[in-house]
């Protein structure tokens, strides 16, 4: 799930197959709105984790989708 720093996804999981082709996800977010919980984790990342984030988000954007503008 590509996200900006304005959202903080605090669930993220897949849901059991219900016969459709598509992924069943479920998520919990939070759009411009922080708290402690969330300043804790994006704050203490380990080492190498920011590197890896930022990666993705490069990917993410670059990647080629139909359902984009």
């Amino acid at each position: 799930m590509f996200h900006t720093a304005d959202v903080y996804i605090e669930e993220l999981k897949s849901l059991e197959h219900f016969g459709s082709d598509h992924f069943p996800i479920y998520a919990k977010f939070f759009i411009n709105k922080k708290t402690a919980k969330q300043e804790h984790l994006t704050e203490n990342l380990k080492d190498g984790e920011q590197e890896i984030v930022q990666e993705i988000i490069k990917e993410g954007i670059n990647e080629k989708s139909d359902n984009r503008t």
